[in-house]
């Protein structure tokens, strides 16, 4: 598939985010997600539930997601020249969410993965508009400026989670939201303000790369798939 890695590059830098059409096969992986998923027993799955979000997770394996080798090798590479590193999925987070009263949304609300420069590719495996629980980014957040000017307004146990009423009214107003198609992707630079919003209707399910450097995947995928 044609990809323009000087295009990406300059809307990563300049805005965080960067929107990829595919034709990958989204049926082909809800099924094998479906599949994985049942076998509890694997060392290579972990399932995990918080209710009152509506948000149910399985931590799977890389390596047991087959097919669509041409999509997972351009995402390589692209993740890998905007981190400077050749990086790689350590784990991916196969992530259904649906309504729940009072939910803040997907990811426990706003919020920074981390304050240093870090990439997931988001996939979406249904339809998902404004109204069932999209990623919502609030562009040119990755930078170093606005993690300085927005440290303080982090919650003082973890100045990478928001929760005043303001800030969050504001970030809302001023975020992006990701909606498309199934198999639509999405790479964000995670350091990024961002946040998955509550499925007000329906169904939101997606496909998450979680990408590190090579030299840290084993000890990611051990800690993410210890049970």
């Amino acid at each position: 598939m044609q990809f323009d890695i000087e295009a990406f590059l300059n809307q990563m830098k300049t805005t965080g985010m960067f929107h990829v059409s595919t034709n990958i096969e989204t049926d082909k992986l809800l099924t094998q997600c479906s599949d994985i998923i049942q076998d509890t027993e694997s060392k290579f799955v972990r399932l995990w539930n918080q209710p009152e979000a509506g948000d149910q997770r399985a931590f799977i394996d890389h390596d047991l997601i087959s097919g669509s080798e041409e999509v997972w090798q351009m995402l390589d590479h692209a993740c890998s020249v905007y981190m400077g590193e050749k990086s790689q999925v350590a784990v991916n987070m196969y992530n259904r969410v649906e309504v729940a009263t009072g939910s803040i949304g997907s990811g426990g609300g706003w919020h920074r993965d981390s304050f240093q420069k870090q990439i997931k590719v988001f996939i979406y495996l249904n339809d998902v508009c404004e109204d069932n629980g999209p990623l919502a980014y609030v562009q040119r957040s990755h930078t170093n400026l606005d993690k300085i000017r927005y440290y303080l307004s982090g919650d003082s146990a973890k100045r990478s989670r928001f929760s005043r009423r303001h800030d969050l009214t504001k970030f809302e107003r001023n975020a992006t939201k990701f909606v498309g198609k199934a198999g639509s992707i999405l790479i964000a630079d995670t350091s990024g303000r961002h946040a998955g919003l509550p499925v007000l209707r329906g169904t939101r399910i997606a496909l998450t790369q979680y990408r590190y450097p090579v030299t840290q995947v084993s000890a990611m995928r051990q800690r993410f798939l210890e049970q």
